[in-house]
């Protein structure tokens, strides 16, 4: 009998690993099997006669990569830079474009949002559903003959499941007061959650750093192996250790409300079914060849929310570390027109975000920011100004901001929830500029 290790691309959880553990039992020649999703790996005690072939057919029919020996090479950068690239130039694009920053694109839920902005963010996160949940998905419909129900019923479950945890967690955020520091700390663990997870689905996680991945309680791990029933599955799914699902709990939880905790859970799940049913409903003819192409591309978009992300928290706490990039990145100010021993600027604030200004040392700023209905403008409805510990809450009209600049330099200012960003640029003398 010969005993080794072999390397298999693709695995993303405990599931994965029953998966091909199964399918290599099959093989008679195979009397011991060992697979570890977070080594990326198989250990096999098998027959010398054993027809590896075969055996790499049998794990490619089920979506995963077979590499041979362990010695092979793991992912590589060059297996994920052109989705990267692909991500960033689609990023790059739409921002210069339309304006629109899709990674923070997060919505703010009060009784004046529009709800659609939910639904949007789960269609953006629906790729990395299907790369963390998309086994789970396959399992339901070959377990039901193929049959269209399933994913239909599954993606129901689901649904429901987000809906009921999201007015659970948001009565839970009742009974707690949310100030900025605590809104920081949950950003930030949820960035490093979702870090972590999107490094473990490519390879990259150290080992020991999976002990910080969230998992599935037992209880409701053994109930999803015994259950057949697609509808029972996908309320069990809400339980899943999801980084995009569990910052969205999160989100619900600091809605201190059962109603928006719930609503706002269920316009997410909404957004993610479309891809997860149309997935399901594909996979007889696809089976499963993609797999481990979609889990790449989740593994990077998983990362690169998770940087936005944790960008956003940096952003709160007043800390920018990316100052020099930043302010270089703004060119058409608007200057500050000086009278009466003060200096005056002012803007209509727009579904852009919030604009640039140019103000003079040394004299007081009196800043007016005009809102033509305050209803329609998501996050940007409050900003931040550390350096002067400025906190203020727009509203339709004129809205008055007064401070005064003591040095030369570039000023972060922010939305309340740290996601739009602009800058406050502060020169010796606006005559210089054409002020």
């Amino acid at each position: 009998m010969k005993k080794e290790k072999f390397l298999i691309l693709g695995m993303t959880c405990h599931h994965c690993e029953e998966k091909i553990e199964k399918v290599l039992l099959s093989f008679s020649e195979i009397k011991k099997v060992k697979a570890s999703f977070k080594d990326k790996t198989v250990e096999v005690t098998y027959d010398p006669n054993l027809d590896l072939k075969e055996v790499s057919s049998k794990i490619d029919e089920l979506g995963y990569k077979f590499k041979g020996n362990f010695k092979n090479n793991k992912t590589s950068i060059r297996d994920v830079l052109p989705i990267l690239l692909f991500f960033l130039m689609f990023y790059f694009g739409i921002k210069l474009i339309f304006g629109i920053n899709i990674f923070n694109f997060v919505p703010v839920l009060d009784s004046n949002i529009s709800y659609g902005m939910l639904f949007l963010v789960g269609l953006l996160t629906s790729v990395h559903c299907v790369g963390m949940c998309g086994s789970i998905n396959l399992a339901v419909v070959m377990k039901n003959d193929e049959n269209i129900k399933s994913p239909i019923f599954y993606n129901l479950g689901r649904i429901i499941s987000y809906t009921i945890i999201g007015g659970m967690v948001g009565f839970l955020g009742s009974l707690f007061t949310f100030d900025q520091r605590l809104q920081i700390i949950i950003i930030f663990i949820a960035s490093i959650i979702m870090l972590f997870m999107g490094l473990s689905m490519i390879g990259w996680l150290p080992r020991k750093l999976h002990l910080f991945i969230p998992k599935m309680p037992k209880l409701f791990k053994n109930s999803l192996k015994k259950t057949n029933t697609p509808f029972i599955v996908g309320l069990l799914n809400g339980l899943m250790p999801c980084g995009p699902l569990q910052a969205m709990q999160i989100y619900a939880l600091s809605t201190g409300s059962i109603y928006y905790g719930a609503l706002s859970m269920f316009f997410f799940a909404l957004g993610t079914t479309p891809l997860m049913l149309g997935f399901g409903i594909l996979f007889v003819k696809l089976r499963g060849k993609y797999s481990l192409l979609i889990q790449r591309i989740s593994s990077v978009l998983i990362i690169l929310l998770s940087i936005f992300m944790m960008n956003r928290a940096l952003n709160l706490s007043g800390i920018d570390i990316f100052k020099e990039i930043r302010s270089s990145m703004y060119s058409d100010y608007i200057i500050a027109e000086l009278k009466d021993d003060h200096q005056y600027v002012e803007y209509q604030l727009d579904y852009l975000g919030y604009k640039p200004i140019m103000v003079q040392k040394g004299i007081p700023v009196i800043w007016n920011i005009k809102v033509s209905d305050i209803r329609y403008f998501g996050c940007t409805n409050a900003l931040i100004i550390h350096n002067f510990n400025i906190s203020y809450s727009l509203k339709t009209g004129d809205n008055y901001i007064e401070f005064t600049p003591t040095k030369v330099g570039n000023i972060k200012y922010t939305c309340w929830m740290g996601m739009v960003t602009s800058n406050i640029k502060v020169v010796d003398d606006l005559s210089d500029y054409g002020g």
